[in-house]
């Protein structure tokens, strides 16, 4: 009697971790996914709403480009929008830099130590100067 009850928790907690996977990548495929830590997010409350205002411009400017493609706007009309969609995308990109300029600097002093940590070691593993060469 515990066997099958065995299995059926273990497929249970299969299915579970399957799903999570497939949300997870269907997440990701269609843009979503968090884009800042919980306690980086908690300090700018406006930036999710940033990337989406951004991507929505981007998504904008693509099919603008589309419809000029295939004759749906005219040259002027186009040069327009464009215009507009881009210097909105220029000033909601700016405002993204803004947000994420003071993670800049956490970020590259977590690469320089651990690019110090790591010549460190590499030093360590290196064998002294003559060693290993036979003297005959």
């Amino acid at each position: 009697m515990p066997l099958p009850v065995l299995f059926l928790a273990l497929a249970g907690a299969s299915l579970v971790a399957a799903l999570a996977a497939l949300w997870s990548s269907l997440r990701s495929a269609l843009g979503g996914g968090p884009t800042l830590s919980l306690e980086t997010a908690r300090d700018l409350p406006d930036h999710a709403a940033l990337v989406e205002e951004k991507n929505a411009l981007l998504r904008a400017i693509k099919d603008l480009e589309y419809e000029r493609e295939v004759g749906k706007i005219s040259g002027a009309d186009f040069e327009r929008l464009d215009g507009a969609y881009r210097d909105a995308a220029k000033v909601v990109l700016s405002r993204l830099d803004r947000d994420v300029k003071p993670l800049m600097a956490e970020a590259e002093a977590l690469v320089a130590a651990r690019v110090a940590a790591s010549s460190t070691a590499a030093l360590a593993d290196e064998p002294p100067a003559g060693a290993g060469e036979g003297s005959e």
